[in-house]
């Protein structure tokens, strides 16, 4: 029984020195700084890929990594700030998300260049094998606005084009 006691009284005197406490000491705020509010709020061109493929405008896309970029392209993407793209998963569906996020004006006219050479590329494939995607992949445009640098091929390029400049304001 004295066990008992005893066993209760040293829980109840960890449980008072444990509630008993200073004062909450203040701590930095967590309000970002100027800098981290801007790179927060900074776009990217995942942003970006990711509301194009929720608009419903393109058919389901595979994403493309950087070593089929490189394949594709010819170009090494750690060149470019960052990128975003992706090919219909249907083969015989033409849709397409390529969007590269430079900083400077060479590397956007590099971007435009392999985007028109991909885009020409794909217009002579489609030729041969599935001329019924032809007429979206030859209305769709490279474009840069700001630091990207885009082609958008689907069925409503326009509509897409749009939403696009609109969410890079």
């Amino acid at each position: 029984m004295k066990i008992k006691t005893i066993l209760v009284s040293v829980l109840s005197a960890a449980f008072l020195l444990t509630a008993c406490g200073s004062e909450p000491q203040e701590t930095e705020t967590d309000t970002p700084t100027e800098t981290e509010a801007t790179a927060e709020t900074t776009l990217s061109s995942g942003d970006l890929y990711a509301s194009l493929t929720e608009s419903g405008l393109f058919s389901e896309l595979t994403p493309l990594d950087g070593d089929y970029m490189l394949n594709l392209f010819g170009t090494d993407i750690s060149a470019y700030t960052d990128y975003a793209a992706g090919e219909a998963l249907d083969v015989m569906n033409a849709d397409t998300i390529v969007i590269f996020n430079t900083d400077s004006a060479d590397l956007a006219a590099e971007a435009a260049e392999k985007l028109k050479t991909y885009r020409q590329r794909k217009i002579d494939e489609l030729t041969d094998y599935n001329p019924s995607q032809l007429p979206k992949t030859e209305a769709a445009e490279v474009k840069t606005k700001d630091s990207f640098t885009y082609l958008l091929i689907c069925d409503d390029t326009d509509a897409a084009e749009e939403l696009l400049e609109g969410l890079i304001k």
